[in-house]
């Protein structure tokens, strides 16, 4: 098994995010008033490119990020 490390760039809209969401099988429960401060983040538009990963395992399991694609699954605005 290797143990090479991809990335990539990419604009996350509501369905993407909700499909990113289905592979979130490890993660801490979420924390509302975290998804809330990301979603007004997000609709005035503070949220931005910071280095950030959304993070999956060798399997496609997601471990990071579940708070953010959750926000943007609950916005009406699309990034793409």
């Amino acid at each position: 098994m290797s143990n090479v490390i991809t990335t990539s760039i990419e604009n996350i809209n509501k369905e993407k995010a909700l499909e990113y969401l289905e592979k979130n099988i490890h993660n801490r429960k979420p924390t509302p008033a975290n998804i809330d401060f990301l979603i007004s983040e997000i609709n005035n538009e503070r949220f931005v490119l910071n280095g950030q990963a959304i993070s999956f395992d060798t399997n496609g399991n997601l471990i990071d990020g579940q708070h953010r694609l959750i926000a943007i699954s609950k916005t009406y605005r699309d990034w793409e």
